[in-house]
């Protein structure tokens, strides 16, 4: 393994057909050369069924494991056709039907009439939650199309908790439901529905049963043997959302909101048929208990079953494993706000803390371009198995735009991109998953049926016009991710994953929600905070540093250790445990899934946080690290609004990582997530400290000394990220380059604008070439090239004579030179001038130092323009209400502007 590639972008590779050997090995060099570190074969929904895993499919595998060996590349293996790790493209059930997804479900019923008959029914059994991959996606699932129902097993009756044995029993099955019709004698509790309790089959399915040890052993059998055979250097397997069915039915009752998958075996494991009962029933103390104890159980028994055998055979190979099971949060706070119309306890989709026990390595995912939970709960989770960092799976849905989730974003800018994958290393991620490479033929075939393969959650990076650039980011990122490395990240607040409650009550949890209230407001208040899940409680595990625990909404705790341990915490001095409910209530009972017989005897020791006082809250616990580290605020800089109605979110990130105590030393990295420069505000120290910074672009470090007493401030360009050795006690002089020294922390110096300075809007005189056309046409700089007539492939040439746009002269103090300031583009720009390179701009904002033997008025201005393959992939597609485009090209005018030489790093003695 090249360790370096643990800290470099990678990325699926889709394949929606077989290619041929030049044809990957045209994505190999086109992967390296733009900075990747590994790659991960997918097979897609548009792949023939009769090509995947094939003798021809496996030999190509091969081919791509040696050509990346050669490259550098690191290899992971994908273990599906599609996704829903387990049924091997439909090879885990052929010919093994017992292995199929097999459910329970439940109705109740009330007699029929007054001859005792109770007649129950299950029917219009559906799963809406894959209905929008289309006809293509029901022949994913189902080997006819259709889902077929049979097997049906009357598993038991329950009334109140009692279980009842029918004297007459008529079944009377079909594919898409069944009918149940019993007598039953007369009991003492003969008052109140009763709930039947029925499983089946679905015949013809391609998914699985998760419960089955048998089902986890054929598929490494039949898919990860194969494929670790011509992929022996492989780093790892990588599973993908292992789930089944997500089914619904017209009669489904209570606070479940799906079937469950049905073994017999879970009676041998301590599950009751009041248990199950209790999957019908809603909000009493004693259904909620049962609930919380069957998804324990239930959970714990699909985990070791699945996760278990393909942890076991991956170790006894040497080989690692990692992927993601379900997680319901993707693109928002909540558990339960990303996936919408599932409840993922019925699948590994719930405990995460218990999934991340099978991995050798964390993954998480993340949907779309905004801040969210994943990687912070991921980095979590790692930690709380003795690992740290996580791989992030970043994909791309429609949703965010307002169109199709399948459509996705071929109008992903890289500043888009590369602000969220910043954002995601400083949350706690080592490397970015990109979803995804293209084979570069998708283009010309033909869509079958409703999908179209260039449709497939786009975009396809590598057949992004400015993917050319992409080697500046993965750079950047390699070299932020590999700072980050070292260290434990410095943060006093721990938010309690709710398992036990999300586990007894609904599927919208009020804990739920509160958790995502809390997530959600500590990191627009600057606030870090770790996930802490309940067995960390009972073990003590709480790292050091904490000294607030929350509990958002929590009704139920499983483990009467829990409680104990949270009341030895809150009487700890200086800590503190805060408590919320929904509304206007402060604290939300707590309940114990043991009996404890009396009060748990935590009054004492919380407090309640009202919910809308919760972002108030996340302020004041944020201000002792802002006096730490912090930017200046959005709105005004160098200072923190004082009203609570103006604090604005961070629009930044800061992660601060102490590294060791003796010597002692700190790192320190920080985000600028908005289009305006920003200064970075260290606390005073007590002692000297030495201070080194790194920029990714251009790639340096700066060095200076910081006296006790006085606080240093730095700025940081608009969208730009630094990173910071921190040494305290250490008294060492400044360097701004390499052998170049000076005592005085005012001689650190950059260019930097300055007030009053020349400058000069270059408004006339420019042109356009599209690459594709190479003919120069008159152009406007302040309007998007659509508007224009211009930029459908993506790519060209703005190009401008400046002797003809003014003709004031430059200053002659050797401390001043010209830099061409772009306000917006959408897109990459390389700046050139007369043919000499100048720097190439990811962000939506660009700077470009003009070489030092410029004068102006002189020269010919190129910047060549890399934008986005929306215009190609997007023309056949209407766009549809509210759908938000992403502009191309130049949106405001660029200018030319002297700066000078001026302190980077300044000093104010502190109040």
């Amino acid at each position: 393994m090249n360790t370096d590639n643990q800290f470099r972008p990678a990325a699926f590779w889709f394949w929606h057909y077989l290619p041929e050997e030049i044809e990957c090995l045209e994505v190999l060099q086109s992967a390296r050369r733009a900075g990747l570190g590994c790659v991960l074969i997918q097979a897609r929904l548009s792949m023939p069924w009769d090509d995947y895993l094939t003798p021809t499919y496996l030999a190509r595998c091969a081919y791509v494991g040696e050509q990346a060996k050669d490259l550098g590349l690191s290899v992971e293996i994908y273990d599906e056709y599609n996704w829903m790790s387990g049924h091997g493209g439909g090879a885990t059930v052929k010919g093994a039907d017992h292995l199929r997804e097999r459910h329970l479900f439940w109705c109740k019923g009330r007699s029929a009439s007054d001859n005792g008959r109770y007649v129950f029914t299950i029917s219009s059994i559906h799963s809406s939650f894959l209905d929008f991959l289309g006809p293509e996606g029901a022949l994913w699932c189902n080997e006819q199309g259709v889902a077929r129902w049979g097997d049906w097993q009357v598993q038991g009756f329950v009334r109140n908790g009692e279980v009842l044995a029918p004297y007459e029993l008529i079944v009377e099955p079909g594919e898409n439901g069944c009918t149940v019709s019993a007598r039953f004698e007369k009991t003492v509790s003969d008052e109140g529905e009763i709930t039947l309790l029925l499983s089946a089959r679905s015949f013809g399915s391609r998914l699985v049963n998760y419960l089955l040890p048998e089902m986890a052993e054929r598929f490494v059998e039949k898919v990860y043997g194969p494929l670790l055979d011509v992929l022996p250097s492989a780093d790892g397997f990588f599973f993908d959302h292992p789930y089944a069915g997500f089914q619904d039915w017209t009669e489904r009752c209570g606070f479940v909101g799906n079937s469950v998958l049905w073994d017999e075996d879970l009676f041998a494991r301590g599950i009751t048929l009041q248990h199950l009962a209790a999957l019908a029933e809603e909000d009493d103390e004693k259904s909620s208990r049962l609930r919380l104890e069957f998804f324990r159980i239930y959970s714990s028994c699909m985990h070791e079953a699945f996760f278990g055998t393909l942890s076991r055979w991956c170790a006894e190979r040497g080989v690692g494993l990692s992927g993601h099971e379900l997680l319901p949060h993707v693109g928002a706070w909540s558990p339960r706000k990303g996936l919408g119309g599932i409840d993922p306890r019925v699948m590994p989709g719930t405990d995460h803390f218990a999934v991340d026990r099978y991995r050798t390595a964390t993954t998480v995912d993340a949907a779309d371009y905004v801040p969210q939970l994943s990687v912070i709960l991921g980095d979590s989770v790692a930690r709380a198995n003795g690992r740290s960092r996580c791989t992030v799976e970043q994909y791309s849905t429609g949703r965010e735009v307002g169109r199709a989730s399948l459509l996705g974003q071929w109008d992903l800018t890289p500043a888009r991109l590369r602000t969220q994958s910043l954002r995601h290393l400083l949350c706690g991620a080592r490397r970015i998953l990109l979803h995804a490479l293209y084979l570069p033929g998708v283009v010309k075939r033909t869509p079958s049926g409703m999908f179209d393969p260039v449709q497939d959650f786009p975009p396809g990076f590598n057949l992004q016009p400015w993917w050319e650039h992409m080697d500046v980011l993965s750079n950047e990122l390699f070299e932020v991710s590999k700072f980050l490395e070292e260290g434990e990240p410095v943060r006093s607040v721990a938010l309690l994953y709710p398992l036990a409650d999300l586990w007894a009550g609904p599927v919208d949890a009020t804990s739920a929600h509160l958790f995502g209230a809390w997530a959600q407001a500590l990191d627009e208040a600057g606030c870090p905070f770790v996930i802490i899940d309940e067995s960390q409680l009972v073990r003590g595990e709480i790292e050091a540093g904490i000294t607030t625990v929350i509990l958002p909404g929590v009704g139920w705790l499983e483990h009467a250790a829990s409680f104990a341990a949270l009341q030895a915490f809150g009487e700890q001095k200086g800590h503190e445990i805060l408590a919320s409910a929904v509304g206007g209530a402060a604290l939300v009972p707590l309940c114990g899934a043991e009996p404890s017989g009396g009060s748990w005897g935590l009054e004492n020791v919380l407090r309640g946080v009202k919910e809308d006082a919760i972002a108030e809250e996340a302020w004041r616990l944020a201000a002792g690290l802002r006096n730490v580290a912090r930017l200046s605020s959005p709105d005004q800089l160098g200072t923190i609004p004082s009203d609570p109605a103006q604090k604005l979110p961070l629009s930044g990130r800061i992660a601060w990582h102490h590294v060791s105590d003796s010597p002692p030393r700190d790192r320190l990295a920080v985000q600028n997530e908005i289009g305006q420069w920003r200064e970075l505000i260290l606390g005073a120290s007590e002692k000297p400290r030495h201070l080194r910074g790194w920029e990714a672009a251009p790639a340096k470090w700066v060095q200076s000394a910081a006296e006790r007493a006085w606080r240093s401030w730095g700025t940081i360009p608009a969208g730009e990220a630094v990173a910071i050795r921190v040494r305290p006690h250490e008294m060492l002089c400044l360097e701004w380059e390499e052998g170049v020294a000076s005592g005085a922390l005012e001689d650190v110096l950059e260019w930097m604008p300055f007030p009053q300075g020349p400058m000069i809007q270059l408004t006339d005189g420019w042109q356009f070439a599209e690459d594709a056309l190479n003919v120069w046409q008159p152009v406007t700089p302040t309007l998007p090239l659509e508007e224009q007539g211009m930029g459908a492939d993506g790519s060209g040439i703005y190009q401008v004579d400046l002797s003809s746009v003014g003709n004031e002269s430059a200053s002659a103090d050797v401390s001043c030179r010209w830099h061409l300031v772009i306000p917006k583009v959408r897109g990459t720009l390389e700046c050139r001038i007369d043919d000499v390179p100048c720097g190439v701009s990811l962000t939506d904002q660009a700077v470009f130092p003009c070489p030092k033997e410029f004068s102006f008025p002189s020269g010919v201005l190129q910047l060549i323009w890399r934008g986005t393959a929306a215009n190609r992939f997007y023309k056949d597609h209407s766009p549809v209400a509210g759908e938000r485009r992403e502009k191309s090209g130049l949106m405001g005018v660029p200018r030319l502007e002297l700066w000078r030489l001026q302190p980077r790093v300044r000093r104010i003695k502190a109040a």
